[in-house]
């Protein structure tokens, strides 16, 4: 019952089954599992990892203000401990998505700084992840407040750290569609050619032939646009196999444009 003393074995069986429950979405039963060890005589560490979980699962669970919450009580109650960094990541996600990108900035900012703060024998890589996905995490919200010219700076910024390869393709594809939203279509193209040429293969490629031949068309260079839009149009069909939907959606809008203007 709430305020009794858990075993250790109780205190595990509980954080276990929560995450568990959370994985399975049983958010209400979750929730019970973490109460029960919040509400008791706990170990130190298990009340932080109690806590830190709760606040994923309201994340998962779409319970956003709760969430953005339970963050802020983790950090303000445990401002030492080693998951501070990814408290402020999932709290600067959470913060977006309920509308506040100032704040949301703030905390992917205090990911950086916090990660460089933490002691580097400890856990030095994924330290080192999250400073770099706070960074994508900027330019993510510049982009989505409409800050365009923020955003390509950024995206173009990421470019230069050392990211895998899947990260450094869409960071270059976000960079090419932030210079194309700001009206930098001179950027946007040569942007976007990179792309192209490094990153045959990405997911992002038929939006990319699409926003060339926009780019293309907006700056004068009637052929060349047209040349991008037939390469779009007569894309193999191994490569419309991996994602018809996208390539069809793209090829039909890139199809009306082109009956549009001719």
């Amino acid at each position: 019952s709430p305020g009794e003393p858990l075993s250790d074995a109780e205190i595990e069986g509980r954080l276990k089954l929560g995450a568990s429950l959370t994985e399975r979405g049983d958010y209400v039963a979750a929730e019970i599992a973490y109460r029960q060890i919040l509400a008791g005589h706990t170990p130190l560490a298990a009340t932080k990892t109690a806590l830190f979980s709760l606040a994923h699962m309201y994340r998962k669970q779409g319970e956003l203000t709760k969430a953005a919450a339970v963050y802020e009580k983790f950090l303000q109650l445990y401002p030492d401990d080693d998951r501070v960094p990814d408290a402020l990541l999932d709290l600067g996600r959470t913060l977006r998505a309920i509308g506040a990108p100032k704040l949301a900035l703030s905390r992917f900012y205090s990911v950086i700084n916090s990660t460089l703060k933490l002691p580097t024998q400890s856990g030095f890589e994924h330290y080192q992840l999250l400073a770099k996905t706070a960074q994508f995490e900027i330019a993510e919200t510049h982009f989505q407040a409409g800050e365009f010219e923020e955003a390509a700076k950024f995206f173009s910024r990421l470019r230069l750290l050392d990211l895998n390869a899947a990260d450094q393709a869409r960071a270059q594809f976000k960079a090419g569609y932030s210079q194309h939203l700001q009206g930098d279509e001179e950027a946007a193209v040569t942007t976007l050619r990179a792309f192209l040429a490094q990153y045959p293969d990405d997911e992002n490629v038929p939006e990319a032939r699409y926003l060339l031949a926009v780019g293309l068309r907006t700056l004068g260079h009637s052929d060349a646009a047209f040349v991008a839009t037939l390469e779009l149009l007569r894309e193999q069909k191994s490569r419309l196999s991996s994602d018809p939907k996208r390539w069809a959606y793209w090829q039909s809008r890139t199809g009306n444009q082109l009956a549009n203007d001719y």
